[in-house]
C-alpha cells in the first residue's frame, strides 16, 4: 500500500507538471505579444538593436510555448473529457500563433507600429481570450484528476499505516506468546533442575517429587529425581 501511495504521489506530481506546462504555453504567448509590441516601438524610433533583440525573444517565446503545449498533448494519461477538448484547444493554440502573433511580427518587421497595435487589438487579443477559455477548462480537468489521485494516495497511506500498526501489534503478541511458551517449557524447568542439583550437591535429598513431562528437559528432571 505504501508503494501504491508513492506511485499515486508521483502521478500527482506528473499532473502538476502537465498543468504547469499548459499554463506556461499561454504565459509564453502573452510574453511574445508584449515583446512584439516592444519590437515595433523600437523600430519606430530607430533602435534597431533593441528591435532585433525583441524579435529574437518573440521567436524564443513562441518556441517555448509550443514545447510547453506539446508536453500537455503528449501527456501519458488522457481522459475522455480531456481528449474532447484537445482538438479545439490545438486549433485555437495554432490560430493564436499563425493568425495573431505572426501578423504582428510581420508588421513589426515592416516598421509599422500602428499595424502591430491594430493587429493586437483587433485579432490577437480575441484569439488569446478564445485560447484561454478552453485552456482553463483543460486545467480544471487536470486539477480534478490531481485531486483524485491525491485523495487516493492519502487513503492508501492511511491504510498502509493501519496495516503496519496491525502487523506491529501482531508481532508483539507473537513475541509475548513465544516468551510465555519458553518460560513455561524451558526456562522454569531448567531453573527447577538447577535448584534440585544445588540441593543434591549440599546433601539435601528431601526435595519433593514433581512431574517433569516427557521432553528432553523432563527426562533430565526425572533422572535427577532418580539420583535423589
Amino acid at each position: 500500500f505504501l508503494i501504491q501511495s508513492n506511485q499515486s504521489l508521483n502521478d500527482v506530481t506528473e499532473e502538476i507538471q502537465i498543468r504547469t506546462a499548459l499554463s506556461n504555453s499561454s504565459n509564453h504567448l502573452r510574453t511574445a505579444r508584449l515583446t512584439v509590441i516592444h519590437a515595433g516601438a523600437s523600430a519606430r524610433i530607430g533602435e534597431m538593436d533593441e528591435f532585433k533583440a525583441n524579435l529574437a525573444t518573440t521567436d524564443k517565446r513562441i518556441k517555448m510555448a509550443r514545447d510547453s503545449f506539446n508536453v500537455y498533448l503528449n501527456r501519458p494519461v488522457k481522459t475522455p473529457a480531456g481528449e474532447a477538448l484537445d482538438v479545439d484547444l490545438k486549433k485555437r493554440f495554432e490560430a493564436y500563433i499563425t493568425q495573431g502573433l505572426v501578423p504582428m511580427v510581420k508588421s513589426a518587421s515592416d516598421g509599422s507600429f500602428e499595424g502591430v497595435i491594430a493587429q493586437e487589438t483587433d485579432y490577437t487579443r480575441k484569439l488569446d481570450d478564445a485560447y484561454n477559455e478552453l485552456l482553463f477548462k483543460a486545467i480544471k480537468l487536470r486539477t480534478e484528476r490531481a485531486e483524485g489521485l491525491n485523495a487516493a494516495a492519502k487513503s492508501q497511506t492511511h491504510f498502509g499505516f493501519i496495516m503496519m500498526a496491525g502487523a506491529f501489534g501482531l508481532a508483539l503478541l507473537l513475541t509475548l506468546a513465544t516468551f510465555i511458551f519458553l518460560r513455561r517449557v524451558v526456562i522454569t524447568p531448567l531453573r527447577q533442575a538447577v535448584e534440585r542439583i544445588e540441593h543434591i550437591s549440599r546433601g539435601d535429598l528431601t526435595a519433593p517429587l514433581q512431574s517433569w513431562g516427557r521432553s528432553e528437559i523432563g527426562s533430565l528432571g526425572n533422572n535427577l529425581q532418580l539420583m535423589q
